[in-house]
């Protein structure tokens, strides 16, 4: 009977070390999917679309560095458009300055994660994207801007920034001779026009590694499985940025009323193609805010065939009438999507 009783003592032991064992592997594998999750996001964490507000009394926020920019660009016969905050990014200020027998437009930038830097632009009338040589540092950070082509000078001189947007414009060029509110409107399109291609056109494996290694994340030394893991884990880090640059384009394009769209704002869901209806429940899952009827029907709703958008207004149009989400609009850029607001607290009771 003692024999008995230490045999299931040690079985019980056995069983306690293989689950806990268990427990162990399955809370690494997750912890190590957030880390490759969040390397891939990284990637392309930045505004969707910017904002500029011109600023009357402008000032930088950092100090003397970027004022001498501009001395430096002034003193190479550039004149004055003005200063700009970015409504979407509170610590950031840039500088726009033009040089009227060139069209170039050359701007100092001041901003907290990327630090102090000038481009240089040079805008054609029929053409979206400006030339753009920047002085950034790292082509992590380059990677963010506008332009077709951009001209990565690292550190560089005015001399050289300017010497590089000439020689791309082609001889005799001259670019478009812009206002303050000119630059603000091209700047903005550009912008747009970058983040969207570059959301959804595919990198190249030498490029993603170089941004990922810039980026800090893995160092030097990264191995082929987790270079892999965060190949695996960029398409939905992009699917969850597309949401939320669709959001952004709702609000540019949208007439809801301001009040409306300050109920709605934290109530959001975004639905487009990219993502399979079913996985939208996920816990990597942003731009969508589910309630607890829909989630528990995403969850159970399988691997369904058809457009998420169709399938989500389906789903929708079963659930009881204070359940359901009201479709407040739709985007066609950067990719089709449908915005819904979640039904709000006074609606669903």
């Amino acid at each position: 009977m003692f024999d008995g009783l230490l045999q299931a003592i040690g079985l019980l032991v056995l069983f306690m070390a293989g689950a806990g064992f268990w427990v162990f592997l399955y809370c690494k594998r997750r912890l190590e999917r957030w880390r490759y999750y969040g390397v891939a996001a990284s990637i392309n964490r930045f505004p969707g679309r910017v904002f500029l507000r011109r600023l009357e009394e402008f000032r930088w926020l950092k100090g003397e560095r970027a004022g001498q920019r501009v001395k430096t660009f002034q003193q190479a016969g550039f004149e004055d458009l003005g200063g700009f905050a970015v409504h979407e990014l509170p610590g950031a200020r840039l500088f726009a300055l033009r040089q009227a027998s060139s069209g170039m437009i050359a701007v100092v930038h001041e901003q907290d994660e990327l630090g102090t830097w000038s481009d240089v632009m040079l805008f054609k009338p029929s053409e979206p994207q400006p030339i753009v040589a920047s002085s950034l540092l790292k082509r992590a950070h380059f990677h963010l801007l506008p332009g077709d082509p951009k001209l990565f000078e690292p550190g560089g001189t005015v001399e050289q920034l300017c010497e590089a947007v000439g020689k791309a414009a082609g001889r005799g060029i001259v670019g478009e001779l812009l206002t303050a509110e000119g630059f603000q409107s091209r700047f903005e399109q550009a912008f747009a026009l970058a983040v969207d291609a570059r959301l959804l056109q595919p990198l190249e494996d030498y490029e993603l590694r170089r941004l990922v290694r810039e980026r800090g994340e893995c160092g030097e030394g990264m191995e082929e499985s987790e270079f892999d893991s965060i190949k695996r884990a960029l398409p939905v880090a992009i699917n969850n940025e597309l949401r939320l640059v669709c959001v952004a384009q709702f609000l540019r394009e949208t007439t809801l009323a301001a009040v409306d769209w300050q109920r709605a704002r934290d109530r959001i869901a975004v639905i487009h193609d990219r993502t399979p209806l079913h996985e939208l429940a996920g816990r990597m899952i942003y731009g969508v805010f589910w309630t607890k009827r829909v989630r528990q029907r995403l969850r159970r709703f399988g691997r369904h065939r058809g457009a998420p958008r169709q399938l989500f207004a389906e789903l929708n149009g079963t659930l009881p009438p204070w359940d359901r989400y009201k479709k407040i609009g739709e985007v066609s850029r950067p990719i089709p999507a449908d915005i819904y607001r979640a039904p709000l607290e006074s609606e669903s009771t």
